[in-house]
């Protein structure tokens, strides 16, 4: 049998035009979801990718400073236990000092850290907000002058429970940030 090329839809005779350019269109229309579809997929891929990348190094960061925050704050609960005991001069001007010290994550960071490890991420964000109570608990004891004010047992007995709870949320974090 003999037909003209130009009058077959993809080389199938018996079509029409307008048939024909129906099933292009619903064809590119396929591809062009599938070809779509993939490449979101790639994108998405290289976008947690960057983002893990991203995250373990705002992790490492982040125990450093974790890591020494914690050894703070456990020499601030020692303080206050043995001030408590009557057994110790409380070193306020040198807790303040130290506080005053940390630099605790941005919220910036925190998010990285969320993306990567959203408990660890809440853990640190709930020690932190503990941690400025700290400082400002202990700052308020130190007049203008710098000198301090002799802590009363009752200000160190609700300072205790404060410590005690920011040094669990710390170590939480802590654990939730070590690799599994």
């Amino acid at each position: 049998m003999v037909y003209n090329v130009w009058e077959t839809c993809f080389f199938v005779p018996g079509f029409s035009q307008s048939s024909c350019a129906s099933w292009a269109q619903a064809w590119g229309t396929f591809v062009a979801v599938v070809v779509t579809l993939v490449l979101a997929t790639r994108e998405q891929r290289r976008i947690r990718k960057s983002d893990l990348a991203a995250g373990k190094i705002v992790i490492a960061a982040v125990k450093l400073v974790l890591a020494r925050s914690m050894t703070k704050v456990d020499e601030l609960g020692t303080d206050v236990v043995l001030r408590l005991n009557d057994q110790a001069y409380f070193p306020l001007p040198v807790h303040v000092g130290q506080l005053r010290e940390i630099q605790w994550p941005s919220q910036e960071q925190l998010l990285i850290v969320g993306r990567v490890n959203p408990d660890a991420a809440v853990a640190l964000a709930q020690a932190g907000v503990l941690l400025a109570s700290i400082k400002e608990i202990l700052e308020s004891m130190v007049d203008q002058r710098g000198i301090e004010a002799l802590p009363h047992q009752s200000v160190l007995f609700n300072l205790r429970p404060v410590v005690t709870s920011t040094f669990d949320l710390m170590r939480t974090a802590w654990e939730k940030l070590l690799p599994h």
